[in-house]
């Protein structure tokens, strides 16, 4: 388990043990996405809404390909997809449309399946990427207001009881 964590990006898929150059700069796009969203709510108010987890999943992205971690590249893709889904959901039901929230959700999942494509998936992410969503789910409850409810912090949502 442990080698799952610290394992660098696979030699035979990058030439090295260290990965391209490239890669890495890969990593600063979720960083710019993610401060370009945050910018858009220090402006508009609601800085809570950026603890939803497919917003932080984009800096654990960022991290994965600049610290050279693949397993923070699986965890932050999977929960980035799953964001998109919901937050085109969101949109779908009348939800207000936010230009930096389409690079957030969209760019972050491009750039997480660039980064999945190099790293491959791994059958066991998905356990840690429900310690990932406990931990932001925690951050959110301390520190988003609870009529926001991110990431189910405060309550089960209604309808779903």
């Amino acid at each position: 388990m442990a080698e799952a964590i610290h394992s660098n990006i696979d030699p035979a898929t990058t030439g090295s043990s260290r990965p391209a150059i490239g890669f890495r700069v890969l990593g600063l796009l979720p960083v710019i996405f993610f401060a370009a969203h945050f910018l858009h709510y220090l402006k508009a108010g609601g800085l809570g809404d950026m603890l939803w987890i497919c917003h932080v999943s984009s800096l654990l992205l960022a991290a994965g390909l600049l610290l050279n971690r693949p397993l923070f590249i699986r965890v932050a893709t999977l929960w980035m997809i799953i964001g998109l889904i919901i937050w085109a959901l969101y949109l779908f039901a009348g939800g207000q449309w936010i230009l930096t929230s389409l690079f957030v959700h969209v760019g972050g999942v491009i750039v997480g399946l660039i980064a999945l494509y190099r790293v491959r998936a791994d059958g066991r992410a998905w356990r840690y990427a429900m310690i990932w969503f406990l931990l932001v789910q925690q951050v959110a409850r301390m520190f988003a207001p609870p009529e926001l409810n991110v990431n189910v912090a405060h309550r089960v949502y209604e309808g779903a009881e």
